[in-house]
């Protein structure tokens, strides 16, 4: 490898369909050339499926069998078999990953930038407002040897467990993890934060215009056009594929959220002459609709 900053990616995926896709190929062929990978799936996938991931090179070690904890259960059990294995040690950095978003982009530029700010945890976006304190969203985050092998930093990863709903999960490992670290002494620094951007996933433009090289899955929906995306992208297969998926005939334009989870929310018709108001995003309430 080429690169002089050893990096270890662990990486959490989960597939509906129980298959690995286009998009996540390319995720992760691109993180192996900046460093090795252990990847764990919480469903299980075919011989076939499970194929494509041989073909991948500097993946370490993959698992793709149903454990029921989300993502913060696919870092535990990437973590501790790294740790089982000694090899923990060997990197600089150690990441956890996951597949909510699109990439885009090699997010290397980004990584080196942050790896060279005097911080021990790192990630792509930070988070707060008036109820919820700041952290580095779990989707894409780094720490550094000092603190990844530290007694506090297990510890945390060891004790993660299934928990009943999002919100829990959100507040206990998302936020727990960075206010944790915080409070032991630890410094945090992310390419992006709410001061600039309140929500990546309703302002997904945006924050591709601040230099993020991801896509929220959650967030195609705000998106009018894909063809939006192409002058922060050359892969035109996965803006093709985008378009295809992109089916909604509603977009939403405003939205209440609380630890991130939707309250209430405005959706305008494509060809505006509609709006809908809906409660936690799923139950409508009302229908508006212009002459």
């Amino acid at each position: 490898m080429k690169n002089t900053v050893k990096r270890l990616f662990l990486f959490a995926s989960y597939n509906k369909d129980n298959i690995i896709s286009d998009e996540l190929l390319s995720y992760l062929k691109e993180l192996s050339t900046l460093g090795d990978i252990i990847f764990f799936m919480d469903n299980p996938i075919s011989e076939e499926e499970n194929y494509k991931l041989k073909l991948i090179k500097n993946i370490l070690f993959t698992c793709c069998k149903r454990h029921g904890e989300y993502d913060f259960g696919s870092y535990k059990r990437a973590f501790i078999y790294a740790e089982k294995n000694k090899i923990l040690t060997k990197y600089d950095w150690i990441y956890f990953v996951n597949d909510s978003v699109y990439m885009l982009n090699s997010p290397e530029k980004i990584i080196k930038d942050l790896e060279h700010r005097k911080a021990d945890m790192i990630g792509m976006y930070s988070y707060k407002n008036l109820s919820t304190p700041i952290h580095i969203q779990s989707w894409f985050f780094g720490v550094n040897k000092k603190l990844g092998t530290s007694d506090v930093f297990k510890h945390i990863i060891h004790n993660i467990e299934k928990q009943q709903n999002k919100e829990d999960i959100i507040y206990k490992y998302e936020v727990g993890i960075t206010q944790t670290i915080i409070k032991h002494g630890y410094k945090i620094s992310s390419w992006l934060n709410s001061d600039k951007i309140d929500d990546i996933r309703w302002r997904p433009l945006t924050a591709l215009e601040a230099g993020i090289p991801f896509l929220k899955k959650a967030a195609i929906d705000q998106i009018d056009n894909m063809r939006y995306l192409l002058p922060y992208t050359d892969n035109y297969k996965l803006v093709d594929k985008l378009k295809k998926h992109k089916n909604k005939d509603y977009i939403t334009i405003f939205k209440i959220s609380f630890l991130t989870l939707p309250i209430f929310s405005i959706k305008k018709s494509k060809r505006g002459n509609e709006y809908k108001f809906y409660l936690l995003d799923i139950i409508p309430l009302i229908k508006i609709k212009k002459s």
